[in-house]
């Protein structure tokens, strides 16, 4: 295994590590993210070219997420009799944790080095009232990237001073290979409900069943094959998939989530009850690192987090872990 820390501007560091079978990953302390990902020297994830598209990140580009993913209805959130008036940074919601999110900071970095696995962990405090959050809070987030097995396992770990909510996840965008898109992908997800939104403004509301609907990914499909149905497009904030699924409990061996085309195959194993399936319907053709531009479908998010927030006891440890394991389709012959 090879560890090497790269610096750039604005105190961002690039921690790149290789294992011994064709996993690259290069992560950041910029949001605790996951900067590259490549598999035989392929990509698996966008990256932008531009350091500066990377800092000032609009798409959340491989980011760490929190203290909570997703949208907080105009912003307000309610902890026992308290309600707290959080950063409204799309419209009046508070979208991924608002302009002060734990992704938009640098965190601290430690590296552990062994024969079989090298870990990468990232450190964070944010202090009470940033974004307007109640609490001080400590965050962990670990990688750890294994010799001889094309794994990436991810853990988070949040505590608060005070009761809070946590709903930490990471927003990067897969490819598998840098196809063109990803509509040729195939995508299965072990879910049995998806979530329905508020048209005014995109917030969750409720769920309804998958079966006989076009979020039925129990069986893998290719992600074009309804992605132009007319509920994907209908209002202003869709155009393809944005939605979450609450997953099915199943053994450890089974996969929660899966994505693959003609060349590579990754499953993603998590005890996370939710994840979020972005199909990157909007765009700020930003340029990336192989040249290509970032388009319409270029990439799937999948966002491993809590169905709903997480209520947690001041001074109790939020824990969760997402496995991503990448497998070449011709090993599978």
């Amino acid at each position: 295994m090879n560890v090497e820390t790269l610096y750039g501007k604005h105190g961002v560091e690039f921690i790149s590590v290789s294992n011994d079978v064709g996993l690259e990953v290069v992560l950041s302390n910029y949001g605790a993210s996951i900067y590259e990902l490549k598999l035989d020297l392929e990509d698996m994830i966008l990256t932008p070219k531009s350091f500066e598209t990377f800092f000032h990140n609009t798409k959340y580009y491989g980011l760490t997420v929190g203290r909570i993913a997703g949208r907080v209805k105009n912003g307000l959130l309610k902890i026992g009799e308290q309600t707290y008036q959080l950063e409204q940074n799309e419209g009046t919601n508070c979208l991924h944790s608002g302009f002060h999110s734990i992704c938009f900071k640098k965190w601290r970095t430690q590296v552990v080095t062994t024969k079989e696995y090298i870990i990468v962990r990232f450190y964070l405090t944010t202090k009470k009232g940033e974004g307007g959050f109640n609490g001080k809070c400590d965050y962990i987030v670990t990688y750890k990237i294994y010799a001889e097995d094309n794994i990436l396992l991810v853990t988070y770990d949040g505590c608060c001073k005070e009761d809070t909510y946590f709903a930490l996840t990471n927003h990067a965008y897969f490819n598998l290979g840098d196809d063109k898109d990803i509509l040729n992908h195939h995508l299965r997800i072990k879910a049995n409900e998806v979530s329905t939104f508020d048209v005014e403004d995109f917030c969750i509301n409720g769920y309804i069943p998958v079966e006989n609907t076009i979020y039925d990914f129990r069986e893998a499909k290719l992600i074009k094959k309804d992605i132009k149905a007319e509920e994907l497009h209908n209002i202003k904030w869709l155009n393809g998939y944005d939605h979450r699924f609450h997953l099915e409990e199943l053994p450890r061996t089974e996969a929660n989530v899966s994505l693959s085309n003609g060349n590579y195959k990754l499953d993603v194993y998590t005890d996370y009850d939710s994840v979020h399936i972005y199909t990157g319907g909007f765009t700020n053709h930003d340029v990336l690192i192989n040249d290509d531009i970032d388009d319409v479908y270029k990439g799937v998010t999948l966002e491993c987090s809590s169905f709903a927030p997480e209520f947690t006891k001041k001074k109790e440890h939020n824990i969760h872990h997402v496995k991503y394991v990448f497998r070449r389709k011709s090993d599978e012959n």
